[in-house]
């Protein structure tokens, strides 16, 4: 009998222990459950109120003209700043003394086959390029060409890159 009892002992220790250490495990373990949300910045840019194409008549050319056009960028509505380029290319029957500048003292000559105008607009803001262009009186016969010319504008425009922090 002795050994039943210390059999039987044995097994309610062991019984004993296990139900001690389960209940110990449940006591002092917390599992804890979160979730994560996330909200993208919204993102817009455009280009004289628009966002894919547009055109700017610059009225009659003639030798002797010193005028200037406005393109606005906005980025009303856009979470974050927006860098951009404007990129000038395919000049077509544009007379060679017809000069294009960024600023009004004509000194930062535009090249129409490639030129560019560059900036950042901060988040939610807009501004108004102004590019200048004077064709000097006395051009000489020519260099008149008389008809239509053109040339285009791409106008890009890129989330600024955080990491350059400025």
């Amino acid at each position: 009998m002795n050994k039943k009892v210390f059999l039987l002992v044995c097994v309610s220790l062991f019984i004993f222990s296990i139900v001690f250490t389960m209940q110990t495990y449940s006591y002092f373990s917390t599992n804890v459950t979160g979730t994560g949300s996330l909200t993208f910045a919204s993102w817009s840019f455009t280009a004289n109120g628009e966002d894919t194409s547009f055109t700017t008549d610059l009225g009659e050319l003639y030798p002797g003209i010193d005028r200037s056009y406005q393109v606005r960028l906005s980025a009303v509505g856009s979470d974050v700043p927006v860098d951009y380029t404007v990129t000038f290319n395919y000049p077509n029957n544009i007379p060679a003394n017809l000069k294009f500048y960024k600023d009004s003292a004509k000194q930062q000559e535009i090249n129409l086959d490639g030129g560019t105008v560059t900036g950042t607009l901060n988040a939610g803001t807009e501004t108004v390029i102004t590019i200048y262009y004077d064709w000097p009186y006395g051009s000489s016969a020519e260099e008149y060409v008389p008809g239509n010319a053109w040339f285009n504008m791409t106008i890009s425009g890129h989330q600024k890159d955080p990491s350059r922090g400025e």
